[in-house]
């Protein structure tokens, strides 16, 4: 199930998903790159995330709580998927069961509110098991009902607020807490570094409640707007990946998490198109699927290796399977190492690391984990 959303509107494929009772991920994504992923289960919502959102959006749920450095502890301090930390802190006792659903609604409404009123862009349902273990599951059309409600709420805010990334800063040493009283708002987060996304986040409020209870403030000039992305250094280009992967979800994460770090990538789910991609845009890595149907990563691999051109251009057998059993064919067709699936942000910025920042030696620094193999 696929569509462009001037010719259907998310509503409308909400409806239908829930209507039809299908599990799966669906991915709506906008002309500029943004993109947004909504996990079902018979019809219902289990979670909901952003690109952006992977691993710093559970930490603001989270912000100015022991339960942090739960987080931590349980993660082992590494990056994990966000529904991962989420379920770690439940499963080890630091956060009820109840909280963490209402973390899970909080960042469900959060997404529902950006892609509802989307008229550009596209969208792609893959069906497949659904998240597991369950933390909750929410009835799309109620949620759907609230958020739009909100969106034509916020509309009337404009042009105080565009945008939930503008910062705010406070600019005078006033009590401002009879403004901010029941949102649980520290004004010293009015720092002109915190979003109103953020600060929606860190005190559990929507998006909206935190403009209302701003906006007398921000026209008396007590806290003064910043642009959103105000003081973000631009990126520097490190290098150029070709990623194919079955999963859709997972190409379009790759692409951004790579992305933000500097690297230009082009994640695709058709393996004759990545062929193309490989002598079009000349990568510096390639990583191929290991469990990909019609030509493989390992079949993709042995082809290229055929090629003066790319016969010592890094290639990544991602793959699902445990190492001693796919090693060796690694090896066989010529493969620079194998990637474990799932893999967590860390696992993919440190066999980047490992294979395009060059050193001293003229190679990366050395990488040993249990989610990552070298073959030389």
């Amino acid at each position: 199930m696929q569509g462009n959303l001037r010719e259907i509107d998310v509503s409308s494929v909400f409806r239908t998903l829930a209507r039809e009772q299908r599990t799966g991920e669906l991915l709506i994504e906008t002309l500029t790159g943004r993109f947004w992923f909504v996990f079902w289960e018979g019809g219902r919502i289990l979670y909901a995330t952003s690109a952006e959102g992977q691993g710093n959006r559970l930490r603001d749920y989270l912000h100015g709580t022991s339960l942090l450095r739960a987080l931590e502890k349980t993660t082992g301090g590494n990056e994990t998927l966000e529904y991962n930390g989420l379920w770690a802190v439940v499963r080890h006792g630091h956060l009820p069961p109840l909280d963490a659903r209402n973390i899970l609604q909080h960042m469900v409404a959060e997404v529902l509110f950006d892609v509802l009123p989307l008229c550009e862009g596209r969208f792609a349902f893959e069906s497949q098991r659904g998240l597991a273990p369950h933390l909750a599951a929410f009835d799309p059309l109620g949620l759907c009902r609230e958020a739009l409600r909100e969106v034509q709420q916020w509309k009337r805010l404009y042009p105080t607020f565009r945008h939930p990334e503008q910062r705010l800063l406070r600019r005078t040493e006033e009590d401002l807490g009879a403004a901010l009283a029941g949102l649980h708002l520290d004004p010293t987060w009015l720092d002109g570094k915190t979003s109103l996304r953020r600060l929606a986040r860190y005190s559990q409020n929507s998006l909206l409640a935190i403009a209302i209870a701003l906006q007398p403030l921000v026209v008396a000039q007590s806290v003064v707007l910043l642009p959103a992305g105000a003081g973000q250094r631009p990126r520097s280009h490190k290098g150029t990946v070709v990623w194919v992967d079955s999963s859709l979800t997972v190409c379009r994460t790759v692409e951004y998490l790579l992305g933000r770090q500097g690297y230009q990538v082009a994640a695709v789910t058709d393996p004759i198109r990545a062929l193309g991609l490989v002598f079009q845009v000349q990568p510096h890595l390639i990583v191929g699927d290991g469990e990909l149907v019609g030509l493989d990563g390992y079949q993709l691999c042995a082809m290229l290796r055929q090629s003066a051109q790319f016969a010592k251009t890094p290639f990544v057998i991602a793959t699902q399977q445990e190492f001693p059993a796919i090693s060796q064919r690694a090896q066989a067709v010529g493969a620079t190492a194998t990637l474990r699936k799932p893999f967590a942000e860390s696992d993919l910025l440190a066999m980047l690391d490992r294979h395009l920042l060059p050193t001293q030696n003229g190679v990366g620094r050395k990488y040993r984990d249990p989610n990552y193999s070298h073959f030389n």
